[in-house]
């Protein structure tokens, strides 16, 4: 009975402890006059700083 509560635990453990690798993300831009280019930018950075993506540059006209 021990060995099967083990074996989930175990599984249970390396599927919550594998990280992904963030993503790599190009932000390309208009920032024209509407707001969702900033909370946009501001998800973006929420992102990068839990580690989930990897902000290579950014661009806005």
């Amino acid at each position: 009975m021990k060995l099967p509560l083990l074996a989930i635990f175990l599984l249970f453990k390396l599927i919550t402890s594998a990280q992904p690798k963030p993503v790599s993300i190009i932000f390309d831009t208009d920032m024209g006059p509407d707001y969702d280019d900033i909370g946009a930018i501001a998800i973006l950075h929420a992102m990068a700083d839990k580690g989930e993506c990897k902000i290579l540059a950014t661009h806005g006209q």
